[in-house]
Parts: C-alpha cells; sequence; structure tokens
C-alpha cells in the first residue's frame, strides 16, 4: 500500500517517522514542502501505515476523508493509494489561515482583559476607591513582511465591566464583581 502525506502549513516540514514491523536503527525522514505532499518510502502494510499515523495524529495529521470535521489548524493530512487531491490542499490552507486569525484575536481578547485585572488590582493595592468601567488596549503590527498573505494587525480590543450577554443573569455586586469580557 501507499501512504501520501500532504503538508498544508506554511512552512516547510520535516516529517519523521519509524516504521514499526521493521529493523530500523534510525527514524526516516522526509522532507514536505509547503503546499506539497510526498509519498512514504515503500510499500507499506496497514498496520505500519496505522503505526505512522498513530505517531503524528496527536500533532494534528488527519486523514483526507476527516478535514471537514476539524476545527483547529490541522498541518499534515494524509491518503492511502492515492495522491491527496491539490483542490483539498488549498481548502485546508486556507481554512488553517482562518484558524490562525481566530485564535490570534482570541489571545489579543484574553491579553486585553488580563491587563484590566492588572490595572485593577494595582488602583486597590494603591488603595485607590475607584475601578475601571471600561478598558481599551489597541494592537498594531509595524513594519509587516509585504510577501506575507496574512493581512498586518491592527484592532482596538474594549474591556467592557459591564458587559452582559442576551439572557445572561445580571451580575453579583461586591468587591471584584462583574463580567470582563472584551467587546
Amino acid at each position: 500500500m501507499k501512504m501520501f502525506v500532504a503538508n498544508v502549513t506554511r512552512q516547510n516540514f520535516q516529517f519523521m517517522y519509524w516504521v514499526p514491523d521493521t529493523n530500523m536503527k534510525a527514524p526516516r525522514t522526509q522532507a514536505i514542502g509547503v503546499g506539497t505532499q510526498v509519498q512514504i518510502s515503500g510499500d507499506l502494510t496497514t498496520p505500519q501505515i496505522d503505526g505512522i499515523v498513530k505517531q503524528w495524529e496527536k500533532y494534528g495529521m488527519l486523514r483526507a476523508e476527516d478535514v471537514d470535521k476539524a476545527s483547529g489548524v490541522v498541518p499534515l493530512i494524509y491518503t492511502i493509494d492515492r495522491s491527496v487531491p491539490l483542490q483539498l490542499m488549498h481548502r485546508v490552507m486556507e481554512h488553517n489561515q482562518l484558524a490562525l486569525i481566530f485564535k490570534g484575536k482570541k489571545i489579543r481578547e484574553m491579553a486585553a482583559v488580563a491587563e484590566s485585572v492588572r490595572m485593577e488590582n494595582a488602583l486597590e493595592e494603591a488603595g485607590i476607591p475607584e475601578r475601571l468601567t471600561g478598558f481599551e488596549m489597541s494592537v498594531e503590527e509595524i513594519n509587516p513582511d509585504e510577501r506575507s498573505p496574512t493581512p498586518a494587525i491592527n484592532e482596538t480590543i474594549r474591556v467592557d465591566r459591564n458587559f452582559q450577554p442576551k439572557g445572561a443573569p445580571p451580575p453579583a455586586r461586591g468587591k471584584g464583581a462583574g463580567r470582563r469580557k472584551a467587546a
């Protein structure tokens, strides 16, 4: 059987693996360029393919048929006895780009909430009775790489103590009470 592995990230990949049930003294390594695929060396048995998959599935490698179920970044996809379709590789690369943009936005929102809490703690430690009702943090990418397909970051994140999602119960009152949510 043949196994094909496609690199659907935006960086070159060194695919290192052990082939089960062989007398290998060292793992095999195959370079997989950005947006390309390789055939894993040799004619493999089903248990050997399963062993290779088991080595890499914990790092996000998925069978081509399962990529539509993925929610995060998928670094590698594989197929058996046929090459990975080019259209699928492009679709997964676009999915990965959107997943990374979403993850970056969530990280920036969490950073804004953490900074708001840090500032409130500093006010409390200084004995200042006022509390923040809102906080804005701006993030701007300086000197982005013009060759990058990723748009430059330039956003403002607002943290609002009085943010209330629809249908949520009113916030508790008292020391340190109130919801903090990036808006």
